[in-house]
């Protein structure tokens, strides 16, 4: 049964020791009635946060949600769009210039996929290239480079095939879930069957990239890290659709990493944490921050930091210990010791309410 969720935002707590990536805790609630699930969190600077997804998604009707925080209090935007529309990624340039990733699903949900862009003060749609192929469509991730530089990635059930919307040809094969790396010669992972790719644009196609043996294995989110990109996912084959993840993560599954270096992807091991990881940003030290919910106990959430040299587990305190959720968002806010998460709990078709959560680091 898929789960709806709720937005949480995390903070790392001192006094822990010199090593240790501190304690995430929960802390406070949205203004956002209703049934939320709430896809992607960013930070454009201090005091100026936004975080998307979608409401009242129960019987996949619902409407996009965008919520913006001034550093006082959290106020809803309102986006364009209807059906089964949401805000899957938010990608921001600047105060008035921030991109999302609209994922309504081309199907009987009325859903439509699109991009929309918030001018400073409305956010309007975005005509982009129209999708074509399969009953089934939506974009996974969107990425602006600069005000002219903006790459999106999609894909379709048709034969599987990852499709990009833009005059660009698409991959011939596979799942992509995340664009990333050089404006120019951008990278995209995911998955082809069983097994995590990558491409690179050469700036006339799309050419795979030779990838370390990570098993049955898929890649959801790329982290500009100190001049390498690195690359998180979980073993196992990736699911057809993110939106629709199961409560509980999948027996088995295990967190991996590849960190692009020179030209060479390099498998980065990770603690042998039973679950699957959601989401990485950069730590804004030179690091980066993953987050992920575990495949037994009370499923409760993970965070991980990698420093570039080692993986370190982060604790979490009693508002977050031992309860289920989940956290599909993550970003460092610049300028701040404050990393904060998106995320939530609770059953899909039970009613929940969001709430945010705040780490702190020392």
């Amino acid at each position: 049964m898929p789960v709806s969720h709720v937005v949480t935002a995390v903070a790392l707590s001192v006094g822990l020791t010199a090593s240790a990536p501190g304690t995430w805790e929960s802390a406070g609630a949205l203004p956002a009635a209703g049934e939320n699930r709430m896809w992607d969190i960013a930070a454009v600077r201090a005091g100026d946060v936004w975080a998307v997804g979608g409401q009242d998604l129960k019987d996949q009707r619902g409407r996009p949600l965008a919520l913006r925080f001034d550093g006082t209090k959290w106020t809803e935007h309102a986006v364009p769009g209807d059906g089964n529309d949401q805000i899957f990624r938010v990608a921001p340039l600047g105060p008035a210039d921030v991109w999302g990733a609209k994922n309504g699903w081309q199907d009987a949900t009325g859903g439509k996929v699109g991009l929309v862009r918030f001018d400073g003060t409305t956010w309007s749609e975005v005509t982009i290239a129209p999708v074509a192929g399969g009953t089934h469509a939506g974009l996974m991730d969107v990425r602006a480079f600069a005000m002219h530089n903006v790459w999106v990635i999609g894909n379709t059930d048709h034969d599987g095939a990852g499709r990009t919307w833009t005059v660009l040809p698409a991959p011939a094969s596979g799942f992509y879930y995340t664009i990333g790396g050089d404006p120019r010669n951008p990278v995209i992972v995911g998955n082809e069957g069983d097994r995590a790719v990558a491409q690179r644009w050469d700036g006339a196609a799309w050419r795979p990239m030779t990838m370390p043996d990570l098993g049955n294995a898929y890649l959801v989110r790329l982290v500009e890290r100190g001049g390498n990109l690195l690359a998180v996912g979980s073993t196992e084959t990736a699911r057809a659709d993110l939106r629709e993840s199961a409560p509980t993560p999948r027996a088995g599954s295990r967190p991996v990493a590849v960190e692009l270096v020179g030209g060479t992807w390099i498998r980065r091991d990770l603690p042998a944490v039973a679950g699957e990881l959601a989401t990485a940003t950069p730590d804004g030290n030179g690091g980066a921050w993953v987050s992920g919910q575990r495949a037994g106990g009370a499923h409760e959430p993970f965070f991980l930091h990698y420093d570039g040299n080692r993986w370190t587990e982060a604790g979490l305190g009693e508002s977050l210990a031992g309860k289920p959720a989940n956290f599909f968002g993550i970003t460092t806010v610049p300028g701040t010791r404050e990393t904060l998460a998106a995320g939530g709990s609770g059953e899909y078709h039970s009613a929940t309410s969001s709430r945010l959560a705040k780490l702190t680091r020392k």
